[in-house]
């Protein structure tokens, strides 16, 4: 395993094929010591599918939006399941743990209310390195 702790945050749509396999890519090449996953439906359950099937441990930070949650799915095999809070403020809490965000967005266009974006944001204020995956595919590194 590498070194750092990675934050998650990704589209509900639930990504497309490229962005699976290139994270997947990431991921095994990194090979993060620790993953923070906000739980959700969406790109966040197909990266929790992935950190398990590549022995990434990982550490759940659950919305209070119940509807959209896969808590349930993934808690089992979690190191620490954190407690329910509001998905920006969460969103936020796995960012200051974090070295690096890998965010799955839909294009490189940024999005006004959307989670994954607002996350972006933050992590660029606070200085942390965002790894961005398109839906088409494109990849871009913010330092």
């Amino acid at each position: 395993m590498g070194d750092q702790i990675v934050a998650f945050s990704g589209i509900r749509q639930g990504g497309t094929a490229g962005q699976r396999d290139l994270l997947r890519i990431w991921l095994s090449t990194v090979g993060p010591r620790l993953l923070h996953n906000g739980a959700a439906v969406g790109a966040d359950d197909v990266c929790l599918e992935l950190a398990v099937q590549l022995g990434i441990p990982f550490e759940l930070w659950p919305s209070t939006v119940v509807s959209q949650s896969v808590i349930t799915r993934w808690a089992p095999h979690a190191a620490v399941v954190h407690p329910k809070a509001e998905p920006l403020v969460r969103n936020r809490f796995m960012v200051d743990r974090a070295d690096r965000l890998i965010a799955c967005t839909l294009s490189l266009e940024p999005v006004q209310r959307s989670g994954t974006w607002s996350t972006v944001r933050y992590a660029l204020k606070m200085r942390v390195p965002v790894l961005m995956i398109t839906a088409d595919g494109q990849v871009r590194h913010y330092e």
